[in-house]
């Protein structure tokens, strides 16, 4: 049977991960959220159907495609729907999406051994990765430095705003890799992981944009001596805030990283504005 489509998906306990095959950049991981980490590994798996199909939404469209996955239970589950009512729940959730998108879908079993590029997807913990406590955002959107239009480095569970990019394709996001797009006209909210801040820097510096940088202030980190030219913040920008070892200011990965998040924050955090 030909199909115009092939998929591959996994999960695993703290998230779920996939591509399309002989489709560049189509790699996508999504870490669950600390609720559907208690639900079964076959609700788990049958999620990474979804987030796939929901992913590549318009890649899909109106296409035959063929999803392989290492659990044999969401072959079943997928045609035939299931007697537990969270399994049916999102078992229908599927046969709708791909009822509205026209999507002719066949999901197939495969061993393990032949699913490692998915498995090894799924299993990825993104020990940098730091989200901001929503309250946070709010002050800082009331501050009339908002309404913000843009988050360029984030994912589904750490976004801020309807618009982001992220480092591997997840549900909600706007494209893969935000230094790769254009940052003119919009007006920024922008947690990097603290390597990344050169590549940050660089990208205000040759865009047309406004907003807000928000960096721990590691003093004998090594991106400090870029960030702070001869003493001083590059030209545009200027310190708002410093909160002092803040409480209650970082949001934990689902996946468990608490770098951020242990009371109190053992550094100073900056709240930094450029293009105003």
């Amino acid at each position: 049977e030909v199909y115009d489509v092939i998929g591959c998906t996994d999960a695993s306990k703290y998230g779920t991960g996939g591509f399309l095959m002989h489709i560049n950049g189509s790699e996508f991981h999504q870490e669950f959220s600390h609720e559907e980490q208690l639900q079964s590994s076959t609700w788990r798996e049958l999620k990474g159907v979804l987030s796939l199909l929901k992913i590549h939404a318009n890649t899909l469209k109106n296409r035959k495609v063929k999803l392989l996955t290492d659990n044999q239970a969401i072959q079943y589950v997928t045609k035939k729907g299931s007697t537990k009512p969270i399994l049916q729940k999102l078992a229908l959730e599927v046969f709708l999406f791909c009822l509205n998108h026209n999507i002719d879908i066949k999901v197939q079993w495969i061993s393990r051994d032949f699913n490692e590029e998915a498995d090894r997807l799924s299993k990825l913990r993104l020990a940098d990765d730091w989200g901001i406590n929503f309250r946070i955002f709010i002050f800082w959107t009331k501050k009339k430095f908002g309404p913000f239009t843009l988050d360029p480095l984030a994912t589904n569970y750490t976004a801020k705003t309807k618009k982001f990019y992220s480092k591997f394709w997840c549900e909600g996001s706007s494209g893969v890799n935000g230094f790769s797009f254009s940052w003119d006209n919009e007006i920024v909210w922008c947690v990097p992981p603290i390597t990344l801040l050169p590549q940050v820097l660089s990208k205000i510096r040759n865009s047309n944009c406004r907003g807000i940088l928000i960096v721990p202030d590691w003093r004998s980190h090594y991106t400090r001596v870029l960030f702070f030219e001869n003493g001083t913040l590059p030209h545009g920008m200027k310190i708002q805030l410093t909160y002092r070892h803040p409480r209650n200011f970082f949001v934990q990965s689902p996946s468990g990283n608490k770098v951020y998040t242990n009371l109190p924050f053992w550094s100073d955090v900056l709240v930094i504005s450029f293009g105003i």
